[in-house]
């Protein structure tokens, strides 16, 4: 056989199998026309990746920031300057504690109303309704002893009340204070706020321990 004849057998054979671009459109395939020189290479998909908490702290930062909250609150990591993300933070706390006292306020008012109706308790004056107070959690002090003494500070100087420090029940509170306070006098114990830096005890100490022995 001559070449021709075998080029023309060949191509009999071998039918060219042409694919445009409308086709690979149509079957939804994604076509990217390289440019002279640049080569395809396939992606690491090695597991786990190294990026995924760096992106998940960014996601974080990112969904927690707008509402006040530090780095160390809103990932839960105690690091750093503790005392610094506990005051950036406080503010976001008592931010969303004012809008639930609002949803509080309103549920009070529905409940008073219903227990009226029903005869469960008796009107209560616009006076005693605007009173009522809520008490939320507050963020644990770094120093107690250094909150201690300022609170003692401001209560000498008028610049605070029982109330703001010991919540709205603080006259049951004082008036366990004030128990405990003569039950101990009766036994003979020093209570720990008469005690001096001496040891010794105040004035009012000694004399309501001698009028419990007199008596």
């Amino acid at each position: 056989m001559t070449e021709d004849q075998l080029k023309a057998l060949v191509e009999k054979e071998i039918q060219p199998r042409v694919v445009t671009l409308d086709r690979l459109n149509a079957a939804n395939a994604q076509v990217q026309v390289m440019e002279s020189g640049v080569r395809a290479e396939m992606i690491d998909t090695k597991r786990p990746n190294p990026n995924v908490q760096s992106f998940l702290d960014f996601l974080t930062l990112r969904s927690f920031t707008p509402f006040g909250l530090s780095e160390s609150f809103a990932m839960g990591k105690p690091d750093g300057n503790y005392k610094a993300n506990q005051l950036f933070s406080e503010r976001a706390f008592e931010e969303q504690q004012k809008t639930l006292e609002q949803f509080c306020d309103w549920c009070f008012r529905r409940w008073h109303d219903w227990s009226v109706k029903h005869g469960k308790i008796k009107p209560l004056t616009d006076e005693q309704i605007e009173s009522v107070t809520w008490e939320w959690p507050h963020l644990l002090e770094i120093d107690p002893a250094a909150k201690a003494n300022a609170q003692k500070l401001q209560l000498e100087n008028m610049l605070t009340t029982y109330k703001d420090i010991l919540g709205n029940n603080w006259q049951k509170k004082l008036e366990q204070s004030a128990l405990e306070r003569e039950w101990m006098i009766s036994k003979g114990i020093t209570p720990p706020a008469e005690k001096l830096l001496s040891g010794g005890e105040t004035t009012a100490s000694k004399n309501a321990s001698k009028n419990q022995t007199e008596n």
